[in-house]
């Protein structure tokens, strides 16, 4: 089961994971692992969020 993060909680591990995948993206690094990683927990934030209890298909716009 993927943990999922809420951006308004004031949990730590929630905050951490925000400020990583910032930090990814401002600098540029490329490890796959951990922005997939860090994608399943956004992702199953929003599908919580929302309201949806089935995890989003790993490619869901069609070719």
């Amino acid at each position: 089961m993927t943990r999922h993060i809420d951006q308004y909680s004031d949990n730590v591990h929630d905050q951490a994971v925000i400020a990583r995948l910032y930090d990814i993206a401002r600098n540029g690094d490329t490890d796959g692992s951990e922005l997939r990683e860090l994608d399943a927990e956004i992702q199953a934030g929003l599908a919580a969020a929302y309201g949806e209890s089935e995890p989003l298909p790993e490619h869901s716009m069609a070719a």
